[in-house]
């Protein structure tokens, strides 16, 4: 939901309440006036509610910093949050003491936080950007440990003539393999076995391929 209509007292009112169904700040929604309200005769008699249509008009970088920002302090976790826009995608970085609980075993609780983040966002947004959230820099240390192994077993496989079995990975991951092990030469991947034990299997060509 990224618009809705309220009624109110008054303006202010109304505008409130739309606030707190759309999960929003003042300075995130675009709001329209349909009905300005009226006191009426005394303050009683014949008063008319004040209506309004509010629209979410932040964009994804906005949205994911308030959602996450909120969310580390329900968790009690004090939290510098700083997000980088591009034309395509959004990337949003968490650091401070306490956040690698946002980490958990092999980054599986960040990448559900950014699943989370991600579907929370986009359901208050027409802003289609890929989000990544990061928690201390891991994915970029994750990314490099990755791409390292991904070489160090092409090159095992492409020396031995067997094939080199990886630890199992979810999808983002066997992804960073894929590609890295696409730099060397006469050896190809393959991905194996069933969620979430599924891993990627690195192999010498076959003759005839490039």
């Amino acid at each position: 939901m990224n618009e809705t209509t309220k009624r109110g007292r008054t303006v202010d009112e109304a505008v409130d309440a739309a606030l707190a169904e759309l999960g929003a700040e003042r300075d995130m929604v675009e709001v329209e006036v349909l009905e300005g309200g009226s006191r009426g005769l005394f303050g009683l008699i014949g008063a008319l509610p004040a209506q309004v249509r509010v629209r979410v008009t932040a964009g994804k970088d906005r949205l994911a910093l308030d959602f996450l920002n909120r969310l580390t302090a329900l968790l009690d976790i004090e939290a510098s949050l700083a997000a980088d826009a591009a034309d395509d995608s959004v990337r949003v970085q968490v650091r401070g003491e306490g956040t690698s609980v946002l980490i958990g075993n092999r980054g599986l609780t960040l990448q559900a936080l950014q699943t989370v983040t991600d579907a929370a966002v986009s359901r208050r947004t027409e802003d289609r950007r890929r989000l990544q959230v990061d928690v201390e820099g891991y994915r970029d240390r994750r990314r490099r440990a990755l791409e390292d192994l991904a070489r160090r077993a092409a090159q095992q496989a492409r020396r031995t003539g067997r094939p080199v079995e990886l630890e199992p990975m979810p999808a983002h991951e066997r992804r960073l393999v894929h590609l890295a092990v696409q730099e060397v030469a006469g050896v190809e991947t393959a991905s194996t076995g069933q969620e979430p034990r599924r891993r990627v299997v690195i192999r010498p060509q076959e003759d005839g391929q490039d």
